[in-house]
């Protein structure tokens, strides 16, 4: 990739300029122009910066009447009131608000001429950018351009540097930084934190100071965020103007004014630092000592330090669609936005369905992370996979807790939690028609226990973390296995059931034989006796392994539970009964606005065959090797014509089972759907934040679809279905920890790069257990080297050849 951090200034560049350059290639840009009132909020969620500790919502920076500015700290979780003890992600305060009045006229967008105004998020460098002429209503012109970052480097830093350029007039600028607890959301994004000292009166200071530090609390939770702030102006020709400041107990404002001549350039530098006691006793101290100790250095060094770092990650993490503009850019954005959510060195935590970029769903953790976010990260980010299943292991207490007091064995993870794992989903919500409903999702979505212990063992293929498994993995995938042990029973039929749960399809309550949930309950159960026999044969103890007796059971119980298959065909009814409910075609009712299970109303939803999301599709394929090829197309296609599509979570699915089953066209048009969920706010809620799970699915429709990638202990395995409008289709996956770079070009090959330092066995097909002669040629990618595959008319692949790395 050219220019892959953007054109730097040379060490002689002068002091007053920019530590870097706006990437130069259009690819990595997602440019916002002019200014939309009606958008504002989500655009906000769209261009937020974030590195997993820290995350801000791309507000205007001197605000709007519909700016809604948040900035969220990971894991920093409160009660809502008194009289909503629910926790929810808290708002700190905005730390990116800027004031400016130029002889004593505020510096405002909104009597401007807006088509000089840009928000440029350039995702290459995790950086939000401001390009902006200001026209006075007296008609003087301003240059601004200025940007913002959370770093990636080092996880506590805030930066924000604003250049000013008075382009036909000379005069007086005052210049005021804040962060403010008092500047809220106009979305109600989550609760607020309170002062956390003792002092009333307010407090100035004079330029030259120490970083100011701002500390504040929450309420019921009583953990404490702290600021420390130092600001200044770089000037041209004159020594740096320190900025004076004003605190009290909930804000902090930084002022500099100073006289500005034409056609010279004047930059606003700030440099943040914020620390919380999640990390340590002293978070007030600390922030002002990392402050300081970080101040003395060259903002270069910073801003290069952390663009280096977002290097590093899109080197694995990139992927290259040549011949479908919108689809790159929404690749690229997906992948922006995960790399932004996830915060590797932070176990203690996991990703909110709405990331740090919004308070919706208060900031909960779901089943979103582990079947939709954790793969991404697996493949490209080990260490960010291997925290986030940690948090799990953390958390296993509360997941065993919830399954005792339902009465059953081993864990039930929370369906909704936050950092402590306890079950925090709420008992009632408001449905989109007004009606208030009651939700048990909590209790009834039994599958997420299964889900996390899939996650796991996928995680262990790729990686091959021994040492995770033993301390991790292994007591997950045993209390889970123990969890679906005691929850299954035996019928009269010789079969093993699971009554009164919820599928993915939340249109059906209190089913039984939900055959999502029984799939991957007894794929848990095979999972468990693996990882017992894997690590004895490695000679790894694990406390409270499984003895012989248990571990009989369970394959008993893997061998002989209910199917959902038999009556008809190669057909998997959803749930008993499903196939009985009123049949639809969701075609039948064409183009809409709202969702369908709003058009039929919840009780006649509930009487049809009308599916929420990808339920029966997303067993499809996360299970595919245990189903036939006939098994496959026969429940995608019935399974299709009948889901509404009511979550964010689906497109993506049903793009990637499409692709996987050759259906360029529908592949292709579920893609665009799961691409537009966010980025065309084609589900109407992305103001209250990014749709993470929707973003992971993507990625995945992409590789595992598209990309016809399956990955197994023993090597990759491929399939690939690449549309022909594609020039040039290329992403990177690390297996094992080695890098193996995929490009697929318009002739109809396929190239494969080993990066590493181990040779990799590849071969075409499902999978390593699943090959025939006429669809597999085994090959051994060594490290250092390429190997090609060309694809022939009759849709097969050409013998592996090697070819020049």
């Amino acid at each position: 990739m050219d220019n892959p951090a953007g054109e730097r200034h040379s060490v002689s560049a002068p002091p007053w300029a920019l530590p870097v350059d706006i990437t130069s290639d259009p690819g990595w840009l997602y440019v916002e122009t002019g200014f939309n009132l009606a958008r504002e909020h989500e655009i906000e969620s769209l261009q937020a910066v974030g590195n997993g500790y820290v995350g801000s919502r791309g507000a205007l920076a001197e605000g709007s009447p519909l700016s809604a500015p948040a900035t969220f700290v990971a894991g920093i979780f409160d009660q809502s009131s008194s009289l909503d003890t629910n926790p929810a992600l808290v708002v700190v305060p905005d730390w990116m608000n800027l004031r400016g009045e130029i002889d004593g006229v505020e510096l405002s967008l909104l009597d401007d001429d807006l088509a000089h105004n840009r928000r440029i998020l350039d995702m290459r460098q995790g950086i939000l950018w401001r390009d902006w002429i200001r026209t006075s209503p007296d008609g003087k012109k301003t240059r601004i351009l200025g940007f913002r970052l959370c770093s990636l480097a080092d996880r506590h830093v805030l930066y924000q540097t604003v250049l000013m350029t008075p382009l036909n007039y000379s005069g007086h600028l005052r210049v005021e930084s804040h962060v403010d607890r008092r500047l809220h959301s106009k979305l109600r994004h989550g609760p607020e934190l309170e002062p956390a000292l003792s002092e009333t009166a307010d407090r100035q200071t004079k330029p030259g100071r120490e970083p100011l530090t701002l500390a504040l609390r929450t309420k019921a939770t009583d953990l404490l965020v702290a600021f420390a702030a130092r600001s200044r102006i770089v000037q041209e020709e004159a020594s740096p103007i320190e900025a004076g400041a004003e605190l009290t107990p909930t804000t902090l404002i930084e002022i500099a004014e100073f006289d500005v001549r034409q056609g010279k350039t004047y930059r606003l530098e700030r440099l943040l630092t914020v620390h919380t006691s999640r990390d340590s006793e002293t978070p007030i101290a600390d922030a002002s000592r990392h402050n300081e100790a970080i101040s003395v250095r060259d903002a270069r060094v910073l801003v290069e330090a952390h663009t280096a770092a977002w290097a590093e990650r899109w080197a694995c993490a990139d992927i290259v669609i040549e011949g479908d503009e919108f689809l790159q850019l929404a690749a690229r954005h997906a992948a922006y936005h995960l790399i932004s959510a996830c915060n590797p060195d932070d176990a203690g935590v996991s990703i909110a369905a709405k990331g740090l970029t919004g308070g919706g769903y208060r900031g909960h953790y779901f089943w979103d992370t582990d079947t939709f976010m954790v793969p991404f990260y697996t493949f490209t980010h080990p260490p960010s996979a291997r925290a986030l299943l940690t948090f799990r292991s953390r958390t296993l207490a509360a997941a065993k807790t919830k399954a005792a007091s339902m009465g059953h064995a081993g864990a039930l993870f929370a369906w909704e939690s936050t950092t402590s794992g306890e079950e925090v989903t709420p008992l009632r919500a408001l449905a989109p028609d007004g009606t208030i409903i009651p939700v048990v999702c909590g209790w009834q979505e039994q599958h997420i226990s299964a889900d996390v212990a899939y996650t796991v063992v996928q995680y262990h293929r790729m990686t091959g973390d021994d040492a995770f498994l033993v301390e991790h993995g292994a007591p997950i995938l045993f209390e889970t296995a123990r969890f679906w042990a005691d929850r299954f029973t035996e019928g009269a039929d010789g079969r093993f059931h699971i009554e009164k749960v919820q599928g993915p399809d939340e249109y059906h309550e209190g089913v039984d034989d939900s055959a999502y949930t029984n799939w991957m309950a007894a794929e848990n159960l095979r999972n468990a006796l693996w990882a017992a026999d894997y690590l004895a044969s490695k000679a790894k103890r694990v406390q409270d392994a499984p003895p012989e007796e248990e571990r009989a059971r369970w394959r008993d119980m893997a061998g002989r539970f209910h199917t959902g298959l038999g009556k008809h065909g190669n057909l998997i009814e959803q749930h008993n009964g499903f196939l009985a409910l009123d049949d639809i075609d969701v075609y039948d009712y064409g183009e809409r606005v709202m969702p369908l299970d709003i058009i039929l109303g919840r009780e006649r939803t509930r009487h049809t065959q009308l599916v929420k999301q990808a339920d029966v599709v997303m067993l499809t394929y996360l299970l595919w090797n245990r189903l036939t090829e006939s098994q496959r197309s026969a429940n995608f296609y019935y399974y299709e014509k009948r889901t509404g599509h009511g979550s964010s979570l689906s497109p993506s699915v049903h793009a990637l089972v499409a692709a996987r089953l050759g259906d360029m066209p529908m592949a292709l048009r579920y893609l665009r759907q799961a691409s537009q969920i966010d980025l065309a706010n084609n589900m109407g809620n992305a103001a209250g934040g990014m749709h993470m799970a929707a973003l992971g699915g993507l990625w995945q429709a992409l590789v595992f679809g598209f990309g016809g990638v399956f990955t197994h202990a023993g090597g990759i395995s491929l399939q690939p279905h690449v549309p022909e409008m594609w020039k040039r289709f290329a992403f990177s996956l690390l297996w094992r920890g080695t890098k193996v770079n995929f490009s697929y070009e318009s002739d109809r090959s396929v190239t494969l790069r080993n990066d590493g330092n181990k040779a990799i066995p590849v071969w075409f097909g499902d999978s390593n257990t699943d090959r025939t002669a006429e669809r597999a040629e085994e090959a051994m990618l060594e490290p250092g080297r390429s190997l090609r595959s060309l694809r022939q008319g009759t849709g097969a692949w050409s013998n592996w050849e090697e070819t020049k790395a």
